[in-house]
């Protein structure tokens, strides 16, 4: 993974979206963290960070925070009537409790809607980023050697458990592209293929949208 040009796609995107009179947030990016933070993180996790998120933290940013939003004038069209602002962030000091309220779901709803079913249950799974509507963005820990980042929804729609990237830095690969049009699903949804495995940053619908933000 080449860092700069992630950060560089993400300054294009600001300044594309300043172009046609959006909203924009300055982009935050922290430096490296470095091994006693994130040692600090797991023993309160009381589990090691899989890799892919563990060597971003170490060799790119501990903290990053994106935000944008197209005007409301701005109509892209179908498929793109939802995808009108971009929220990615992470941040290793937030994750306890991002992880914290995941495990709310798991033990303290789930169970009163009559169980979980495989397909649901997140207890085996990293969350990194949660959504404005509640949902997550995690890291699927069920296979060992493999770390794919999925949706996590608890309304257990058609998206839920979807494949977004084969790794957390496969995903920032495939999204960075895009300005990482955010984290909900319907968002993201119009970049999937339609074996909806990963994003695909070079899709019809990418190459569109991106034409539309002069990306």
């Amino acid at each position: 993974m080449n860092w700069d040009n992630i950060v560089r796609y993400w300054q294009a995107t600001l300044s594309a979206v300043e172009h046609l009179g959006g909203l924009t947030e300055k982009l935050i990016v922290e430096g490296p963290a470095t091994e006693a933070e994130i040692s600090a993180v797991e023993s309160q996790l009381g589990l090691r960070l899989p890799a892919s998120f563990r060597k971003t933290l170490l060799t790119a940013s501990r903290a990053v925070d994106l935000y944008w939003q197209l005007p409301d004038q701005k109509v892209l069209g179908a498929p793109f009537e939802n995808s009108l602002y971009g929220v990615f962030r992470w941040s290793l000091a937030e994750i306890p409790e991002i992880e914290a309220t995941k495990q709310g779901w798991i033990t303290n709803t789930f169970p009163t809607w009559g169980g979980a079913e495989a397909e649901t249950r997140w207890d085996d799974t990293f969350a990194f980023h949660m959504t404005d509507c509640g949902d997550f963005l995690a890291i699927d820990l069920s296979r060992p050697g493999e770390e794919t980042v999925i949706y996590l929804s608890h309304d257990d729609d058609t998206y839920n458990r979807c494949p977004l990237g084969w790794d957390f830095q496969d995903y920032l690969i495939r999204t960075a592209p895009l300005g990482s049009p955010g984290g909900e699903w319907w968002q993201w949804a119009p970049f999937l293929p339609p074996s909806h495995l990963c994003i695909d940053p070079n899709c019809p619908n990418a190459l569109q949208w991106r034409r539309a933000l002069g990306l």
